[in-house]
């Protein structure tokens, strides 16, 4: 039993990946890293971010983030605004409510959950 306790835990995905296709990475990036923090300062909890290596095709740039899950739930059951986000799994609300966020920012970055490698 405690050898499959012991795999499970390995095996469970505990954050998310989001790939960020923007035209204005250093803004963008800045704008990613400061929604978040100030959404840590809220919930007085690290989110553990992490921002990966820039990519550039044809004048744009795409990076990921990721972030962990459980925070992505706590966010969920106290911020009004993204239970109020479109989706139906608090991937697809993450999605939506950090696009609106970087809209509202004035950005036209556009945020997509990531698909598993």
């Amino acid at each position: 039993m405690l050898i499959f306790k012991y795999y499970f835990m390995q095996t469970i995905q505990v954050r998310e990946t989001f790939e960020i296709t923007t035209r204005n990475y250093n803004l963008d990036k800045r704008l990613v890293e400061d929604i978040i923090a100030k959404v840590e300062r809220g919930l007085h909890e690290k989110s553990d971010l992490e921002v990966g290596e820039p990519s550039n095709y044809f004048g744009w740039t795409f990076f990921t983030i990721s972030i962990d899950i459980p925070f992505i739930v706590k966010m969920m059951d106290l911020y009004e605004t993204f239970r109020n986000a479109r989706g139906w799994t608090h991937y697809e609300k993450f999605e939506s409510w950090l696009n609106d966020r970087l809209k509202e920012s004035g950005s036209q970055a556009n945020v997509k959950t990531a698909l598993p490698t």
